[in-house]
Formats: C-alpha cells, structure tokens, sequence
C-alpha cells in the first residue's frame, strides 16, 4: 500500500510505525505534548519522527542543531498563533547567553533539548515537565550546568524579551548602555566636526 509524497496522514510519517521498532521511545513520546496533539487529536503541524530525525537520512541531532530544528516550527509566527503558542520562544533564547554561547559554536551550553526534553516535552503547567516551576532547580542544577543554583530560579521569567519593560533591569540597563553610545557618538561628532571647521579656518588664515 505504498503511497504518493504529500498524501494525507502518510503512513511513515506516523508515529505509531517508528514506535513497532522504538517502542520505548514510542511510549515516551505518545504521552508528550507533540505526541497527544498528533496521535489523540490529530493536528497535522505536531512535529512526529520525521520531522526532528528526517526520513530517508534518519539521524540523531547534534546539540548544534537542536535549536534550529524546534525554531523551524516555534518560530513560525502563523503555526503558533493558530495554536495559541508564544512565538517570542527562539527569539528570546537567541537573545540569552545561552544563545549567545550557541550562536558562537559553543558545544556545551544548553539548548531547547536541555531543559525541555527530547521525547518526553510536556507543558510547562504539567508538574511532570522539566520546566514546572517546581522543577526548575533540578533542571538548571544539573552537574554539568548549574549545580548549587538557587531556588529563586523556580520564580525567575525564562524567555525574556529585551526590548520589553517587562523583563526588568535588563531592559532599562540596556537603554543606558544605548542612549550612552548615542551621546558619545553625537559629542564625538561634534568635537570633530569643530576641530575640522577650525582648523579649515586657519588654513584660510594662512
């Protein structure tokens, strides 16, 4: 019963025929966030096998990738407001040190995978999920994170966005540091600009 590219619900395309072999793996996922919304309420966007490891050149994603792979859909600004999802996700990691350290080659700083999951991502309302608040401590301590972090994390804003008042300091720190460049290139300016029309005139003079 093979069928054409681009048809409806393809059947490789379907969770449930990489879960006859990846079963554990099948178990976790069925039970996550991506997997209720494609198995139980069929929505076509829910990201299945496929669309993390490929089809045909099936891999395991590298830590470099992992980012760009979930910004191929949380960055999509139409899918997620269709879904009533924050679109501001790769955005605002991009913006953090950690994306940052990411966006300059770093191997080893954390990415979607680290504090979401793979397999297993759940809302973050559910108490299972890595990042419910209650369990954010556990999540950003990990060994070879954060160990020894405090448990203020648990009430801290994650993704926040620069260029809004409400990520506090941050936002006014950088208005600061802004308006400080803007007045030092303008005085700059300015002191060049009279010391070339000065010295313009005493060569007139001269």
């Amino acid at each position: 019963d093979i069928q054409a590219a681009g048809a409806p619900m393809l059947r490789p395309r379907r969770p449930e025929t990489c879960g006859r072999c990846h079963i554990g793996v099948y178990e976790v996922y069925k039970e996550s966030v991506h997997g209720v919304a494609a198995i139980q309420e069929h929505i076509p966007d829910a990201p299945v096998c496929s669309d993390c490891h490929g089809e045909h050149k099936i891999a395991i994603p590298v830590d470099g990738e992992i980012t760009s792979i979930c910004s191929k859909c949380h960055a999509e600004e139409g899918m997620m407001s269709k879904y009533k999802i924050p679109v501001d996700r790769s955005t605002t990691y991009e913006q953090s040190y950690h994306g940052i350290a990411s966006s300059y080659g770093s191997k080893t700083v954390a990415n979607c995978a680290s504090c979401h999951g793979y397999h297993d991502i759940l809302p973050p309302t559910d108490p299972r999920s890595s990042v419910y608040p209650a369990n954010l401590v556990s999540t950003c301590g990990k060994p070879k994170c954060h160990p020894g972090i405090s448990s203020k994390v648990g009430s801290a804003k994650i993704h926040v966005d620069i260029d809004e008042k409400e990520s506090g300091g941050i936002y006014y720190v950088r208005r600061v540091f802004m308006w400080i460049f803007v007045g030092l290139v303008v005085v700059t300016f300015i002191w060049v600009a009279s010391d070339l029309a000065r010295r313009i005139r005493q060569k007139d003079k001269g």
